[in-house]
């Protein structure tokens, strides 16, 4: 996956702004929590406003981004919802155990009368949602090493930077 791009702020900040590459019509768009999608799941509006709070402070989240929690907090729901079926054991279709709850793989016959041991779709279902959360946590800096390539928004009267960013621009 290419690196993503820098944030016109951190340029600046780290002194690699050149006036050729700057946007001077770059959106900024307002800070604020969204209104979570109505076909949001249940499950992913508990994570709604916790998530939404933790970008707020970081100053990170603008009105403009409720379809990217929104698939960041389906995300967590579906690694949630994932690893709860693996914790419950699996039966057959005459109530038999066919493996504890926990097991990542379970016994099956094969055709040929052979034993086949299978991974349950499970542990597949926990690995997509996994790299799906840890995408969405990149994009919003949520993990250490994804913080130090994230510029925190921040208001007019708060930021230096928009004065050389206007000065530069004209």
């Amino acid at each position: 996956m290419p690196t993503p791009r820098k944030p016109t702020a951190l340029k600046l900040i780290k002194g690699t702004a050149q006036k050729c590459r700057m946007n001077p019509r770059e959106p900024k768009p307002p800070l604020g929590l969204p209104s979570p999608p109505p076909d949001l799941t249940p499950g992913a509006k508990k994570y709604w406003k916790s998530v939404g709070e933790t970008l707020l402070r970081m100053r990170t989240l603008s009105v403009e981004d409720a379809e990217g929690l929104a698939c960041l907090c389906q995300a967590l729901d579906d690694v949630r919802v994932a690893r709860a079926a693996l914790a419950r054991p699996v039966l057959n279709s005459m109530g038999a155990k066919v493996c504890d709850g926990g097991a990542l793989t379970y016994v099956t016959d094969s055709s040929s009368g052979g034993i086949m041991v299978r991974a349950r779709p499970e542990v597949a279902m926990i690995s997509d949602a996994d790299r799906r959360v840890a995408t969405w946590l990149a994009r919003f800096g949520l993990t250490p090493a994804d913080r130090s390539r994230v510029s925190a928004s921040q208001s007019a009267a708060d930021s230096p930077w928009d004065a050389l960013f206007s000065a530069e621009a004209s």
